[in-house]
């Protein structure tokens, strides 16, 4: 009996194992990028299928095309002062801005057909991301109608919490998000309201193989956006409901989701229309810190004390988090802390830089 209550601790300590937390300290900031291959949608894998501990073979994906994904600086987008100026900060443009957006994300990358007589030309997501979530607080978007240019912000009352910090199995939410934006260019009136809820599920964790690349401790997130839109024109009033079904996995190692699916859902099946996957190496945790050299916090693993070859006067500050992505230190002297794994985050005038490091 003594033995197999033994055998019994073991088997439930390797399952504690297993779960791998993944930290707002983990995932991209500005300037970070992913290359992804494009798989082929016709593909009758089941990427629903999850649980603890599982197993999910992917490995019949295969690469059509690819495609890049990069944050960047919001200072940069063309639509600031529009967004300033909906909502009536003229004096304090510059301060509101930064205040509300610290990442952006340029959505396309060539015209898109948007509907009988219309074109996408641009879209530019403006996102917030704190240590507890990152969430779309604004949507810049260029269109053609009919030969009328629009020019709007899409501003949202209730931001879109795409992911809460730190990710762990089992964690859920269900948020409620809200935006509007109106166009009024030579009496052409355009206007947009949405309201919907985003449901996210962290329902498994294991090991995934995609196409000829194997992930072990992953987890996987399950988001369900279920939204409704209207849009007003001078020709009329259109309604339309939107629910899409995304599955994402996560791997401590690397900023983006190591593969990500976006499927609907027909009579209960799952019909994927887009699934993308990192090629070899891509958006590694540390991959910011090639700019610096391959060690720039160093010795690692230390007894406390860290030292950096950033010249100390680059550096505007440093925060140091544990794995549940609490502010923990803003020095690089641990000795104070207990023994384990940490994020050391460097912030310099022109970026932030991320490392892993063991205090033993």
């Amino acid at each position: 009996m003594k033995k197999f209550y033994s055998v019994l601790l073991m088997a439930i300590l390797s399952l504690v194992k297993a779960q791998m937390t993944y930290t707002a300290a983990n995932y991209a900031n500005v300037s970070d990028q992913a290359n992804y291959h494009l798989g082929n949608t016709s593909t009758s894998l089941n990427f629903a299928a999850t649980g603890a501990n599982f197993q999910w073979n992917f490995a019949a994906v295969q690469n059509q095309s690819s495609k890049q994904i990069a944050y960047a600086d919001p200072s940069t987008s063309v639509f600031k002062n529009l967004w300033c100026q909906s909502l009536g900060y003229t004096s304090d443009c510059d301060v509101e801005f930064s205040d509300n957006f610290n990442v952006a994300q340029k959505l396309i990358n060539n015209p898109e057909p948007a509907g009988t007589n219309s074109t996408l030309e641009d879209l530019f997501a403006h996102y917030y991301k704190s240590y507890s979530d990152f969430s779309t607080k604004m949507l810049g978007l260029k269109m053609n109608s009919s030969g009328n240019e629009i020019v709007l912000t899409l501003n949202y009352q209730q931001p879109d919490v795409m992911y809460k910090f730190p990710m762990n199995y089992n964690d859920s939410y269900t948020e409620a998000f809200s935006y509007d934006g109106e166009s009024m260019e030579q009496s052409f009136l355009f206007k947009i309201n949405g309201t919907g809820t985003r449901t996210n599920v962290v329902d498994g964790y294991g090991n995934l193989v995609i196409n000829n690349q194997t992930f072990s401790n992953v987890l996987r997130l399950k988001t369900i956006s279920d939204q409704q839109i209207t849009i007003v024109q001078n020709s009329g009033t259109q309604q339309r409901s939107i629910k899409t079904i995304n599955y994402q996995w996560f791997h401590q190692d690397y900023k983006f989701p190591v593969l990500d699916v976006v499927a609907i859902e027909q009579n209960n099946i799952t019909i994927p229309i887009e699934i993308r996957y990192l090629e070899n190496s891509s958006t590694l945790a540390n991959s910011s810190n090639e700019k610096l050299g391959k060690h720039f916090i160093y010795p690692n693993p230390s007894k406390g004390i860290f030292k950096t070859n950033i010249p100390e006067n680059e550096i505007k500050s440093i925060e140091v988090y544990n794995l549940a992505g609490q502010l923990v230190s803003k020095s690089l002297n641990l000795s104070q802390l207990n023994n384990g794994q940490y994020i050391v985050k460097i912030n310099t005038a022109k970026e932030s830089i991320s490392q892993k490091i063991i205090k033993n």
